[in-house]
């Protein structure tokens, strides 16, 4: 009799031993898994970032790069105000208005016909299908 219990009372434990082995893989299969999908989701965020970063960086090497032209443009054109005022401080309008008063108005009328032209070729968007109004040529 002391056998038949010690023989239940063994296969008794060698369950228990067996079913808290069996949760415990199962428990650490689950742990794993959710650890794996955390893993992918970290590599995707990682990427995105990296990208991210990368964006920022080309963005600002072409903010860069766009400032040095600005810089350059008004260097140009704070050249050419110069040059103007020095012009403007040379003409004495009043004295050529009284000597030929339509040949000086047919001078500012060019100067601001070409000015006007100068404004909108460097405002106007370049558009490859547009007609030329003076040649009708598309």
């Amino acid at each position: 009799m002391v056998k038949i219990y010690m023989f239940f009372f063994i296969l008794v434990l060698l369950s228990s031993i067996g079913g808290a082995g069996y949760w415990y893989y199962q428990e650490t299969q689950a742990t794993i898994a959710l650890l794996r999908e955390n893993n992918t989701k970290l590599k995707i965020a990682a990427e995105t970032l990296q990208d991210t970063v990368n964006n920022m960086e080309a963005d600002a090497a072409r903010n860069e790069q766009l400032n040095k032209e600005l810089t350059s443009a008004l260097q140009k054109a704070e050249g050419k105000l110069d040059g103007l005022r020095k012009r403007f401080s040379q003409i004495d309008i009043v004295r050529e208005a009284q000597a030929d008063p339509d040949g000086l108005a047919e001078r500012i009328n060019r100067a601001v016909d070409r000015l006007i032209k100068e404004i909108k070729d460097e405002t106007t968007p370049f558009d490859p299908n547009a007609v030329d109004s003076s040649t009708g040529a598309q």
